[in-house]
Parts: C-alpha cells; structure tokens; sequence
C-alpha cells in the first residue's frame, strides 16, 4: 500500500523492504516523466519566486533535476579493504 501511494506521489518514503525487482523495475521505467513532472513545478516556481522578489519576499527555488543525477551510483559494499 505505501509503495502505490509513493508511486502516485501521495507519500515520500519508502522502505526498501517494500520494493521487489519487479516494482523497482516499473519504478525506474517511470522515472523520466517524474523528473520531468518536477521540473515543470520547479520551472512555475521561479517564475513565482521572481514574482514575489517585487514584494521584498523570497522563495528559495532548487535547480532543476538532470536525468544522470536521478540514480546515484553507489559504491560496492561488503568488498573487504586492502
């Protein structure tokens, strides 16, 4: 159940006991239109945060997601150290 919420973007966390290969395949497959999903809410954003700027407020907009920084590569664990 927590995972179809992550997966429509009704919860942010899940734990990795909730994902099978299957679903992570599915989920990787579905990662594009997310990332370009977010960019568009971060493109509105800084159109709202130059809008707000003329009333002396601010709003801290993060630059937008590239596709190579969606999966990090991670480092082999459990190799023993020489």
């Amino acid at each position: 159940m927590r995972l179809l919420a992550f997966t429509t973007g009704d919860f942010d966390l899940t734990y990795p006991s909730d994902i099978t290969v299957p679903l992570m395949k599915d989920m990787k497959a579905q990662a594009p239109k997310a990332i370009t999903d977010l960019n568009a809410a971060i493109t509105k954003a800084t159109a709202l945060s130059a809008t707000l700027a003329r009333y002396n407020l601010t709003l801290t907009v993060p630059q937008p997601v590239k596709a190579i920084d969606a999966a990090p590569v991670r480092k082999a664990t459990g190799a023993p150290k020489q």
